[in-house]
């Protein structure tokens, strides 16, 4: 019998710290490419976790703490503010409202709501910006920050009236077009170079995907380093990008990024002879 109390005692501590040390690995997307952390579970792991969170926040408040408004708790509602921008982190809600506190060149001041994070928590990006806010901190470069981790919704909130109105550098093809007139043989034919250079300047806006940079990649929402050699590699060794939508399908890229990303990319046309005898005449040193 005093064996059988011995047992139940042991298998009544073995639980107990399994309780309390129990790990379990989880998988996270960095700026390096896919790896992975071991997160501590259980009574005890929490409490670990939220001390450590805690510590992390008062840290950041601490660098912030001349751009910080009177708060109450510390995972509350926060907002940093300076000159230009004021940025308000909702607790409750886990999203990020940034105001601009200055017209920009086109007399607007702008708007941004941001939500559904990943691949980090709110809480960790809020402490990333604590960290980096300073006086010079304004609307585009939170803007730029937000938009490649969190989906945007983006509007116009106040206008300057004393701003002058805006000129379309290419006007109404109903008011306005712009021809030339040249003489052939006696006839005269009128070119419309409206719409020409409406094109022109839309596609210079553009990235194209078939032939961009590194670098260039790297600057379209969603798109990391490790994303772009991918890119890069698969349309210097597999095939060029047909279109648009070919280009999201197969990099599989999100819904919420590929509905950003259609608007400045466009993908044209690569001379594949060119191509493969680039690769033919590529001398490999051993």
């Amino acid at each position: 019998m005093p064996h059988f109390f011995v047992q139940l005692l042991i298998v009544a501590i073995a639980a107990a710290v399994r309780l309390f040390t129990y790990n379990s690995r989880s998988f996270r997307l960095g700026s390096a490419g896919d790896d992975y952390y071991y997160r501590n579970r259980g009574v005890f792991g929490w409490i670990i976790e939220f001390i450590q969170k805690r510590n992390r926040r008062i840290t950041a408040l601490k660098k912030a703490q001349n751009y910080l408004q009177p708060y109450e708790k510390i995972f509350g509602n926060l907002t940093l503010s300076n000159k230009f921008c004021t940025l308000t982190f909702y607790n409750k809600d886990k999203r990020f409202m940034c105001l601009s506190n200055v017209y920009d060149n086109q007399g607007r001041k702008m708007m941004l709501y941001a939500s559904d994070f990943a691949p980090m928590t709110p809480d960790e990006y809020f402490d990333m910006l604590c960290d980096s806010f300073n006086y010079g901190t304004n609307y585009a470069v939170v803007y730029n920050f937000l938009r490649s981790i969190s989906i945007i919704n983006e509007s116009v909130y106040s206008v300057n009236p004393e701003a002058p109105a805006s000129v379309d550098i290419l006007p109404d093809e109903s008011k306005q077009t712009a021809v030339n007139i040249k003489e052939k043989n006696d006839k005269r034919e009128v070119i419309d170079l409206t719409s020409q250079t409406k094109s022109a300047a839309q596609t210079e806006k553009l990235t194209d995907v078939n032939n961009c940079s590194e670098a260039e990649l790297t600057a379209l929402p969603g798109i990391n380093v490790v994303f772009a050699k991918k890119v890069i590699n698969f349309r210097e060794n597999e095939r060029p990008f047909k279109s648009v939508e070919d280009f999201i399908t197969v990099m599989n890229i999100k819904p919420h990024f590929a509905k950003q990303i259609r608007k400045i990319i466009c993908v044209n046309k690569v001379n594949m002879k060119k191509v493969k005898r680039a690769k033919s005449e590529r001398i490999i040193d051993i």
